[in-house]
């Protein structure tokens, strides 16, 4: 249970997950929410309800996933981000099944009320997962989760579609991406203000993604008179184009839970240049495999990506590096096969 199959981390865990998982279990996933563009990833043999709230409360909800549960018989119930763990866990106690919960990310943002809702259902799960050792330990002093009833099962990517990237080119301009969502969480505004440093002549920017602060980070754009530099185009399915295409994935990232594109973009064999917080630097090797700078640092970051600018070699061969960590680390079926095995145990 997951509010929207939108375009997004957890939710392209999710169909992964579902899609690898299907000949061991009868999957269904269920939204709440009409946003489904990562439903055509889901393989025909999945069921996908949608069950929408009728009430900005929706209170109804608990009762609609409940009758749902109890119609397929559910024997297990895995719920996702704030709207799947709520409903879902409620739902899903009333009909006497049992339920993991995967955290997802750091939820610094989120309101008193939805931490105390998080920490007044902590019961309600039978185990939780988080895909960093970041998360787990925000788990247990956010919402008072016993250590013991977390799991670390780190998310896996299917490298095979990261395969055939070609190397790292550093292109003329120097071509940046950042990709996700346009939140505060993604610190565009960091990258900005570090590439407003930089000789314009040097690089080129794109921006994909939608979010709530489309609006902020166009006014940020005009203000640094960057609109030469940077474009903002809207979210893709075809992630592996974008990796293709761009030398340098940037992740100012505020907080990360793990980092879903940054493990994408070392398969694809980029190079990664990420703020130094948990869940990112548990990916990334400073020098190695990637390039770390001081969080909210815009001078730091810009001295990083004038290193890129200046050695191109040496960034060849971090981006090399990076696709054979991600090759050895980031392995779907590792994801699975813990996944699987959990499953399995709460069931037996």
């Amino acid at each position: 249970i997951i509010p929207t199959l939108s375009i997004g981390g957890a939710e392209r865990v999710v169909v992964n997950l579902s899609n690898q998982l299907r000949d061991e279990f009868k999957i269904s996933v269920v939204i709440l929410k009409k946003d489904k563009e990562l439903a055509q990833e889901l393989h025909s043999d999945i069921n996908l309800s949608v069950i929408e709230k009728k009430s900005k409360l929706g209170l109804s909800l608990f009762s609609s996933l409940q009758t749902w549960l109890e119609k397929n018989s559910a024997d297990l119930v895995h719920t996702h981000l704030f709207g799947g763990d709520l409903w879902g866990r409620i739902a899903a106690n009333r009909a006497g099944v049992p339920v993991v919960t995967t955290e997802h990310n750091l939820n610094v943002t989120e309101s008193f009320l939805k931490d105390w809702i998080k920490r007044y259902l902590g019961n309600y799960s039978k185990q939780y997962t988080a895909p960093s050792r970041a998360v787990a330990d925000y788990m247990q002093s956010s919402y008072s989760i016993a250590e013991e009833k977390i799991k670390v099962i780190p998310h896996g990517i299917k490298l095979e579609k990261f395969e055939h990237t070609q190397p790292y080119l550093q292109h003329d301009p120097l071509k940046l991406l950042m990709l996700g969502r346009l939140h505060k969480q993604k610190g565009h505004d960091i990258a900005l203000e570090a590439l407003a440093k930089i000789n314009p002549n040097k690089w080129k920017l794109d921006i994909v993604g939608s979010g709530e602060k489309f609006s902020e980070i166009k006014e940020k754009i005009n203000e640094l008179n960057l609109e030469d530099n940077v474009e903002i185009w809207d979210s893709t399915l075809d992630v592996v184009e974008e990796y293709n295409s761009h030398d340098v994935v940037l992740m100012p990232s505020r907080w990360e839970g793990l980092g879903l594109t940054a493990m994408e973009a070392m398969a694809s064999g980029r190079l990664v240049v990420g703020s130094n917080v948990d869940g990112l630097k548990e990916l990334i090797i400073n020098g190695e495999n990637g390039l770390l700078f001081r969080p909210e640092d815009p001078e730091n970051l810009a001295q990083k990506i004038r290193y890129c600018l200046d050695n191109p070699q040496e960034c060849s061969e971090i981006a090399n590096k990076a696709r054979q960590y991600a090759q050895d680390r980031f392995k779907l079926q590792d994801m699975i096969n813990k996944y699987h095995q959990l499953y399995q145990k709460i069931l037996s």
